[in-house]
């Protein structure tokens, strides 16, 4: 039954119990939770109608006389982020812009701006902030405040696809302990530790290149070249071996390229032919 009545201190209200706005007596009805009349551009232009999640972000629940709205899969919803730091115009927590985009970006830093932490959110402009990572530098001690990203001179490091750093060229140098007959190999030194041995220079050696002989065992060591190789020793320049004559007897050698090499080092009484 419908009518009009006043509540004191309020306007005039309007009572019934249904509507319909699409000329017939009882044909728009509200019957089902979660119906509402909503507007429309063509006649009748009250409908009666439901909310939808086209894209299905929401979750709809219609209930008597209530309808409640949460994102789907039961997450929250939130309306701004706090960053790490921030610099006017930037702001801290950064807010989406009206149209709801807020813009994320990354961006490198100086070496020690940022520290240990090495990675932060920084706003500096309204509705966007930037992830920043710091840049590494050199240090004379351990300091995790100097960590970040770095790259290397491919002449003195390798870097495989895991970004495992190793090495390369001639920034590399292994000692050996042997007691066989050796032919030489760049950036390796050998230590004698038995017998008298023979150890051959290396081959293709390339400018810079290292290689070294001592003795702190057995009887001996002899450096041979291969054929039109040539090693230099103070002021002998046509030197084909080199022998040990004593314990602790030691060369340091260094590739000129080509097959040329030069002692840049040496300890004891060497026998050079």
């Amino acid at each position: 039954m419908a009518g009009f009545n006043s509540i004191t201190g309020d306007e005039s209200i309007v009572y019934a119990d249904n509507v319909s706005f699409d000329t017939t007596e009882r044909g728009g009805k509200i019957t089902t939770n979660g119906q509402l009349l909503i507007g429309s551009t063509v006649a009748p232009h009250i409908r009666v109608g439901t909310l939808t999640s086209s894209a299905g972000s929401l979750t709809i629940t219609n209930g008597n006389g209530t309808i409640n709205l949460d994102l789907a899969g039961g997450g929250l919803a939130f309306d701004q982020i706090a960053v790490d730091t921030h610099t006017f115009p930037g702001t801290n927590p950064v807010a989406p812009a009206p149209s709801g985009a807020l813009t994320i970006s990354g961006a490198q830093v100086a070496a020690g701006t940022i520290g240990a932490n090495v990675l932060r959110t920084d706003s500096l402009l309204v509705n966007k902030f930037t992830i920043e990572i710091q840049q590494s530098a050199s240090n004379a001690t351990t300091d995790s405040t100097k960590n970040g990203v770095a790259h290397f001179d491919s002449a003195y490091f390798s870097v495989d696809a895991n970004a495992f750093v190793s090495p390369a060229g001639h920034s590399l140098f292994t000692w050996n302990s042997v007691a066989i007959n050796q032919t030489g190999a760049v950036q390796n030194g050998y230590a004698v530790t038995a017998g008298a041995l023979t150890i051959s220079l290396p081959a293709g050696a390339a400018l810079g290149d290292r290689f070294a002989v001592a003795i702190y065992g057995g009887t001996s060591w002899q450096i041979t070249n291969a054929g039109g190789q040539t090693i230099r020793v103070a002021n002998n320049t046509t030197v084909s071996t080199i022998t040990s004559t004593a314990l602790g007897d030691s060369i340091d050698l260094i590739s000129l390229g080509s097959s040329t090499w030069i002692a840049t080092n040496f300890v004891g009484n060497l026998t050079l032919a």
